[in-house]
């Protein structure tokens, strides 16, 4: 059985998740209520090697 401090690790580590999915998801929202927003040709724009996934390099080079 882990220790109490370990589950107040975890418990703070998985509200820490929780916020950040909901401000993500708070932002997808504004994002996608952007008139002239697609958000299937912003994807085809970052994959550059139309491998159908984003790579860690295609979105650093998007960002510069």
């Amino acid at each position: 059985m882990p220790s109490p401090q370990t589950e107040l690790k975890v418990a703070q580590f998985l509200k820490a998740i929780i916020q950040g999915e909901k401000q993500l998801e708070a932002f997808r929202q504004v994002l996608v209520e952007q008139k002239g927003f697609d958000p299937f040709l912003a994807f085809n724009h970052l994959d550059k090697d139309y491998k159908g996934s984003i790579s860690p390099f295609s979105f650093c080079a998007f960002l510069r």
